[in-house]
């Protein structure tokens, strides 16, 4: 079995000395995994924007799943955490044939392609109910 995209994740945040920080946990009870406010697996202190992001990791295939799911499911929480000054990302790992030349993954071949949510994203998303 391989890295899973929560490692990896933490991993690259470790490289670069930046306080991040697994958020979701596993109910052994119900045999379930609880994310951080329904959509958050890591927290990071953003040290280039000086904000407080919250990540939403998954594998390059289940980006658009994440992306709907916060964008209609948890719509409303991802609202406020935005309007409190928080940053939104979902993060999908792949493995690439070659390894990065430039930029934060220099040398890496699992890299993440990185989908912001902005405030725009979610204001003209249709309402859900949350549970």
């Amino acid at each position: 079995m391989g890295t899973s995209p929560t490692k990896r994740t933490l991993a690259h945040f470790r490289r670069k000395e930046w306080d991040a920080e697994k958020v979701e946990f596993w109910n052994a009870a119900a045999q379930q995994s609880h994310d951080f406010l329904g959509f958050g697996d890591v927290v990071v202190f953003d040290e280039d924007r000086h904000r407080l992001m919250i990540l939403q990791v998954t594998s390059y295939s289940n980006i658009a799943a994440r992306v709907k799911k916060i964008k209609t499911i948890r719509r409303r929480i991802a609202l406020k955490w935005i309007d409190f000054g928080g940053l939104i990302e979902v993060w999908g790992w792949k493995e690439y044939d070659k390894t990065a030349m430039e930029g934060d993954f220099i040398g890496r071949r699992w890299r993440p392609r990185i989908v912001p949510i902005k405030r725009s994203d979610l204001s003209n998303e249709q309402k859900t109910l949350e549970f």
